[in-house]
């Protein structure tokens, strides 16, 4: 007995490989379901063919806008002054050690010299503007002298005509005190740190003040504040 069997002609689609094509940056896309029906097919179902929008990939201005801003402030550096020299007063902080070559009362305009030349380069450093100062202070009176040497490396920060700064270096001391009894000679190197505040009266005059700690010497302490007039370049 023979079992006759419906022949069912099932028409199906040609296999079509799942290839992969590169598509704007870098997202592969299915080429079958283009294959099927077309470009025209995929429109009329409202399927979209185009790659979807990725707000990672942005317009290359966009990309480059921080190098633009870079060089946009470039002018503004190279306008920083990469010299100073400045002249003023400066007076010893602690009062026993202002005794020596003072009467002890403070007085603005009775005090020491001070003497700054100093170095930048027109671009920033941590917080603020780089500088190399160095400097030299004398007190001189009665017999007695005290001689300083600094070297400091100091970042100033501008804030429209002013500026605040701060820094750390290294000072030399070479001391001579009139005892009454004979001279007392020091020489001694020491730890350093400057803080300074300034303004820009009009260019290229500036008046600065500021405080420096000196460590000691002779046993006395070699702190000292400054004022000074001078010039920018």
């Amino acid at each position: 007995m023979l079992r006759q069997f419906d022949r069912q002609v099932v028409h199906t689609p040609p296999l079509v490989p799942q290839q992969s094509a590169a598509v704007g940056s870098g997202q592969t896309y299915p080429l079958a379901r283009v294959a099927h029906g077309g470009h025209r097919g995929a429109v009329a179902r409202g399927e979209s063919i185009g790659p979807p929008t990725d707000p990672a990939t942005l317009p290359s201005m966009l990309r480059l806008a921080p190098t633009l801003v870079l060089l946009a402030l470039l002018p503004v550096a190279s306008a920083e002054s990469v010299m100073a020299i400045g002249y003023g007063v400066q007076h010893r902080y602690d009062e026993d050690t202002r005794e020596l070559t003072q009467s002890g009362s403070f007085q603005a305009l009775d005090g020491g010299h001070h003497i700054l030349l100093g170095f930048s380069a027109p671009e920033r450093g941590f917080v603020g503007y780089p500088w190399l100062d160095l400097e030299w202070s004398r007190n001189s009176q009665r017999g007695t002298r005290l001689d300083t040497l600094g070297v400091t490396y100091v970042e100033r920060v501008p804030l429209w005509k002013l500026w605040l700064g701060g820094g750390l270096g290294s000072a030399y001391h070479d001391v001579r005190i009139n005892t009454g009894s004979g001279l007392r000679r020091d020489t001694s190197w020491n730890f350093a740190a400057k803080a300074v505040v300034g303004l820009d009266l009009f260019n290229p005059v500036y008046v600065e003040a500021g405080y420096i700690y000196a460590g000691k010497a002779a046993g006395e302490s070699m702190d000292y504040v400054f004022i000074d007039l001078g010039l920018r370049f």
